[in-house]
Formats: C-alpha cells, structure tokens, sequence
C-alpha cells in the first residue's frame, strides 16, 4: 500500500516542484540526490560494501551541484 502510494505521489510532487523551479535547476538535484540516496540505501539494507570509490563518487557529486549552483 505505501509502495502504491508513494508510486502515485511521486511524479504529482516533482510537477509542483517544477512549478517553482526551472528543470534546468531541478533535474540536476534530482538525480543527484537519487544516486546519493540508492547508494545509502543498499548499504543500509543490502549490506554493500562502502569503498573508497563509493566516497570519492558521493564527494564528487556534491562538489559539482555546489560548483554548478554557486554563480
């Protein structure tokens, strides 16, 4: 039920969100958080392995949405 729910919300939610901000500006973060948060996730619950890569590609993500959003 919860999965359905959130099945329903979610694109009804991200069109509000488009309606305050440009897609140029909401895909990015949406993406990255979404790699950020897949990644959380599977160590969390499938006990993946946290590697250096792991950090290294987690650092590299924020650092490129602060560089792109800084201006």
């Amino acid at each position: 039920l919860t999965a359905a729910i959130t099945f329903i919300a979610a694109p009804a939610l991200w069109f509000l969100a488009l309606n305050r901000i440009d897609l140029s500006v909401g895909y990015p973060i949406m993406i990255c958080f979404h790699l950020v948060f897949v990644m959380l996730l599977g160590i969390l619950f499938l006990h993946e392995g946290v590697s250096v890569n792991k950090i290294i590609g987690t650092i590299l993500i924020f650092l490129s949405l602060y560089f792109f959003y800084k201006n």
